[in-house]
């Protein structure tokens, strides 16, 4: 009897210790890492706290110049999924696909269009390469509600085997166009290598196109459909076009050299993250859609009243240039049609040549610019002599790439520095 009644007390142990441990592993949350400051602020706000959300770099360390050890990627193999700025910020996320093929990655880059280091918007870059047999009849592209101003795609006949590389670089080049302005509803005869610049409509539209010869052709487009901007192609029977996908991502990751990385210091292109992390995140974790979709609202209706107020008090300055030692305002410049000239290169820790110096003193006088920006917290590199010859103000501005302890004296999040910045511009140029 005691060795039944010992057999049922440790069978209930054994079953109440089980159960308690599919408890604690059900509720433990999805682990998402982010990859640096701005990132993780922003995801923060769309995510709260439905998941473990964790910063992949040090907060101290500047993004440019670290890479991770062998020990801190292993972090990741926990990873459910890893967001990053993109634009070659993080180099070390060459490594993931090999090291980690079942992480997903949200390269927020990817869904924007970058500037160069010359400070012009970029062209030769697609999202969507997908490869069909298209014949004589009528095509028809559908979209459904967007924001979004354009789409450009362009169509090429394949009359040779290509291999990846070779697809890539001729979509690459043939990208570099502007594209011909084609309006809603409208047919387009198609002419192989050529990009055609499809303007949106706020609602629903359509636009219909034509080969002028039936075989195997690609098809580039710069943007995949998402949420932000959907699109769908249909045959002549209203029928999914048969497209085989050959690419699905940005090819900014082919190029290492070209793009300006500094994507989050603009307010519009913080619209369009926060786009992505709640359509992704509403894929991944369905349980929390609607969270995310409320979550997301309040964060987008604060940048767009950001974004409007700002426009406004821009627009209405007689003088847009202003002078920063580090070379990171270029997004934000574009926002609000000002124009940045930077003492450094592309990351904060290199100071200007003393030719580059006295060249600033002399346009700053020209131009009667009264104050100089530094990087907030950080060393004046060059900056502080420049106000001093020309006797300008100085002041910071903060580049968000990673935290310093002065930051907390104007404000504790990503909105509150993109507002910080924007109204310490606006002060030195009206």
């Amino acid at each position: 009897m005691k060795k039944v009644l010992s057999i049922i007390l440790i069978l209930i142990y054994l079953l109440t210790f089980t159960g308690c441990e599919k408890q604690t592993k059900a509720k433990e949350k999805p682990i998402v890492y982010t990859s640096f400051y701005p990132v993780y602020s922003l995801a923060k706000d769309v995510f709260k706290d439905t998941v473990d959300l964790r910063i992949f770099m040090p907060i101290s360390q500047d993004p440019h110049l670290w890479e991770p050890s062998p020990k801190k990627m292993r972090e990741l193999e926990e990873a459910d999924l890893l967001i990053i700025n993109g634009a070659n910020l993080e180099r070390w996320t060459d490594k993931i696909p090999e090291l980690f093929p079942n992480l997903e990655i949200l390269n927020l880059a990817s869904g924007i269009n970058l500037i160069t280091y010359k400070g012009a918007a970029a062209l030769g870059d697609f999202q969507y390469l997908g490869e069909g047999k298209l014949t004589d009849e009528v095509y028809r592209m559908e979209f459904g509600h967007t924001h979004e101003k354009h789409l450009r795609i362009a169509f090429v006949l394949v009359e040779e085997k290509l291999d990846e590389n070779k697809t890539i670089d001729i979509g690459r080049k043939i990208m570099e166009q502007e594209g011909q302005e084609v309006p809603q509803r409208e047919l387009i005869e198609v002419e192989s290598s050529k990009v055609y610049k499809l303007e949106m409509g706020h609602e629903q539209g359509e636009i219909f196109f034509k080969v002028p010869k039936s075989g195997k052709w690609l098809i580039y487009t710069d943007r995949i459909s998402s949420e932000a901007l959907s699109y769908k192609f249909m045959d002549s029977k209203e029928e999914p076009l048969n497209l085989r996908t050959l690419r699905d991502v940005s090819t900014t990751s082919e190029d290492k050299v070209t793009y300006d990385p500094h994507t989050w210091m603009s307010v519009r292109n913080a619209k369009r993250f926060v786009k992505d992390m709640e359509y992704v995140g509403s894929r991944k974790f369905p349980e929390f859609e609607k969270e995310y979709r409320d979550n997301s609202s309040k964060v987008l209706q604060e940048l767009t009243a950001l974004d409007y107020k700002y426009r406004d008090l821009f627009s209405k300055v007689d003088r847009k240039e202003f002078i920063v030692s580090h070379y990171a305002f270029a997004y934000l410049a574009k926002d609000f049609k000002l124009i940045q000239y930077p003492l450094q290169n592309l990351t904060s820790m290199e100071a200007p040549s003393i030719k580059k110096i006295r060249k600033v003193i002399e346009d700053s006088k020209d131009k009667g610019i009264n104050t100089i920006f530094y990087e907030y917290g950080m060393p004046k590199n060059g900056a502080d002599i420049i106000a001093e010859e020309i006797g300008a103000d100085i002041k910071g501005l903060i580049s968000m790439e990673y935290v310093n302890r002065d930051m907390g004296k104007v404000g504790s999040d990503y909105i509150d520095y993109l507002k910080y910045n924007l109204e310490t511009l606006y002060r030195s140029m009206r």
